[in-house]
C-alpha cells in the first residue's frame, strides 16, 4: 500500500498555535485574524474524488484585505478543477462546464473577531 505524503502537522493549540497567532496580531494589529468556513462547504472540497490535499491560497480583496481561497489539490499538490452543483456536491469540471461555467473554489469566509484563542 502506497503511503501518502502528509502536508502539515498537528500542533498544540496553546503552546504553539497561540504563539503564531499572537505574533501575527502584534505585527498586524488592524488586520483580520482569520476566516471561518462552514463545514459543509469545506466538506464539498474534501469529499471530491480528485482531492488529496486542501490548497489554501492567500488573496487580497478589492479593499486590500487578506482573504483565503480554498481549492482541491491532487497528491502532488497541484490544483485540480471542480464545480459544485446546486446541492453542494463537487463534480469533475468536464461534466458541468458544458454550460460555460468556470470551476469553483471557496472564498468569502466570515472574519474571525479578536480575540481568537
Amino acid at each position: 500500500m502506497e503511503t501518502k505524503t502528509k502536508n502539515g502537522a498537528f500542533i498544540k493549540r496553546l503552546a504553539q498555535a497561540q504563539e503564531l497567532t499572537d505574533r501575527y496580531r502584534k505585527q498586524y494589529p488592524n488586520k483580520k485574524y482569520g476566516q471561518l468556513f462552514s463545514e459543509d462547504l469545506v466538506r464539498a472540497i474534501l469529499d471530491y474524488d480528485q482531492c488529496d490535499n486542501l490548497l489554501v491560497l492567500y488573496g487580497l480583496t478589492p479593499d486590500d484585505e487578506l482573504t483565503l481561497v480554498l481549492a482541491p489539490a491532487d497528491a502532488e499538490g497541484q490544483r485540480v478543477g471542480m464545480v459544485v452543483d446546486p446541492n453542494g456536491k463537487a463534480q469533475r469540471p468536464e461534466a458541468a462546464m458544458k454550460d460555460g461555467r468556470e470551476d469553483d473554489v471557496l472564498d468569502n469566509g466570515n472574519n474571525v473577531p479578536p480575540p481568537f484563542n
